[in-house]
């Protein structure tokens, strides 16, 4: 019996954990809507500066748009924070595709929008946060 309430507290601790570090870093960076959280690893969180959106070509087929990136590392002390510019583009014909680039002069990265897997969720994520923001609805997939 004790050994049974014993694996159920450990299993309670455990899957409290991530919910937990996740709830810490907020939806919002200082609680402002303008700046929703993107993606959090390892005491690194990045994001989207709302403001900075700008669509940049709007076709029947896609949409490219840039935006602001804000990435704080909360490790350091006072956290240093850091702003990028990410360029990305929808693709109509496959709902399931976009592309990201972090650089205006590199070449367009394919993202698979249904993929969550660990790899690929950050870059997932910017699309899908900026999306949400420059239309005011989520994407859909």
């Amino acid at each position: 019996m004790r050994k049974s309430i014993f694996m159920v507290l450990i299993l309670i601790i455990f899957t409290s954990i991530p919910s937990a570090s996740s709830a810490s870093y907020g939806k919002y960076w200082n609680d402002d809507r303008n700046y929703p959280r993107i993606h959090e690893h390892m005491g690194v969180i990045w994001y989207l500066d709302k403001k900075s959106i700008v669509t940049l070509e709007k076709t029947e087929q896609e949409i490219t748009f840039s935006e602001n990136i804000i990435t704080i590392y909360m490790e350091k002390n006072p956290p240093i924070v850091n702003t990028n510019t990410v360029w990305l583009k929808s693709d109509t014909a496959n709902h399931d595709v976009a592309y990201i680039k972090f650089s205006q002069n590199d070449p367009w990265k394919k993202v698979e929008l249904s993929n969550t897997e660990v790899y690929n969720l950050f870059e997932r994520n910017i699309f899908l946060v900026g999306w949400e923001a420059m239309n005011g609805q989520s994407y859909t997939l």
